[in-house]
C-alpha cells in the first residue's frame, strides 16, 4: 500500500513538472506563423527564449487575435502576446513593466503620390482601413476608429488585407512597419502595386500580457529582467536578421 501511495505521488509530481504554460498568439509573419508544422516568427522565438531563461515550459498557440483574447477574458491561457495595453483589456490581463517591442504603425496602399503624403494618422480621416480581426493599433488609431472617422474592415490575415487594398474595398492596410516590409517583399515582389507610407504614423509598445488567474505571475519580476537581458544582448536584432524569412 505504502509504495502505491509513493509511487501515485511520485506521478504526481512528474505531471506538475510536465505542465506547460499556454500562451496564445495570432499569426501575423514575420512575428509569428505556422510553418511546416510548427510555430515560428520573431515574436514566438523571442518569447520562447524569455521563457527559457526563468525555467516556464511553454506551449504556444497560434490562431485568431479575437479567439485569443476571448481565451483570456475567461482565463482559459496563461498569457498573450504580443498585446498592446488598453484600458479594457487592463480589466482582465496583467502587463509587465517592460515591453517585448514597440510597433510601429505605417499604412500600406497603392504605389501612387497619394500614400507618400501620409504623414500623420489625422490623414486617415474619412478613409476605410484594413487590420486583422480583434487587432488593436494603439489608442490614438482606435479611438479615430470608435469616432468613425476612421471606418475599420476587419480580415483574418495580412494577405486577405492586401487583395482588400489591390481590390479597391479598403484605402490602406494599418500594419507595423516590419510586418509590411514583409507584405510587400513576399507578396508583392514583381508587379510593385503597393507601397508604404515613408512616416510612422504612430508607435505602440507591445507586450507579453499574462491573464489574471495564471499560476505564472510570480514570475514577472523574473521575465521583465530576462526581456531586459536579451534586450541589452541586441537579442531582437539579431532574430530579425536571422528569422524574418521564418514564415514564409
Amino acid at each position: 500500500m505504502l509504495k502505491i501511495k509513493i509511487l501515485i505521488l511520485l506521478l504526481l509530481i512528474w505531471i506538475k513538472e510536465q505542465t506547460f504554460a499556454a500562451f496564445y498568439t495570432l499569426d501575423y509573419p514575420p512575428f509569428s506563423c505556422s510553418h511546416e508544422q510548427a510555430t515560428k516568427g520573431i515574436s514566438i522565438h523571442f518569447v520562447r527564449e524569455i521563457l527559457k531563461l526563468v525555467d516556464i515550459k511553454e506551449e504556444i498557440i497560434l490562431g485568431n487575435w479575437s479567439v485569443g483574447l476571448e481565451k483570456a477574458k475567461k482565463n482559459e491561457i496563461d498569457g498573450i502576446f504580443p498585446a498592446i495595453k488598453t484600458k479594457e483589456r487592463e480589466e482582465y490581463l496583467i502587463f509587465p513593466a517592460e515591453i517585448l517591442f514597440t510597433e510601429n504603425i505605417v499604412a500600406i496602399g497603392k504605389n501612387s503620390s497619394e500614400i507618400n503624403t501620409i504623414d500623420d494618422i489625422s490623414k486617415l480621416t474619412g478613409k476605410k482601413i484594413c487590420t486583422g480581426k480583434g487587432f488593436s493599433l494603439g489608442n490614438k488609431i482606435d479611438n479615430l476608429i470608435k469616432q468613425k472617422k476612421i471606418i475599420k474592415v476587419d480580415e483574418t490575415g495580412v494577405r486577405n488585407c492586401l487583395t482588400s487594398v489591390l481590390d479597391n474595398k479598403v484605402d490602406y492596410f494599418l500594419s507595423d512597419k516590419l510586418i509590411a516590409e514583409f507584405a510587400l517583399i513576399h507578396f508583392d515582389d514583381k508587379d510593385k502595386i503597393l507601397a508604404i507610407s515613408e512616416k510612422i504614423l504612430d508607435s505602440t509598445p507591445n507586450y507579453l500580457a499574462f491573464t489574471k488567474k495564471s499560476k505564472y505571475l510570480k514570475k514577472i519580476p523574473e521575465i521583465e529582467l530576462a526581456i531586459k537581458k536579451l534586450k541589452h544582448e541586441n537579442f531582437i536584432k539579431q532574430l530579425m536578421t536571422k528569422e524574418f524569412n521564418d514564415c514564409f
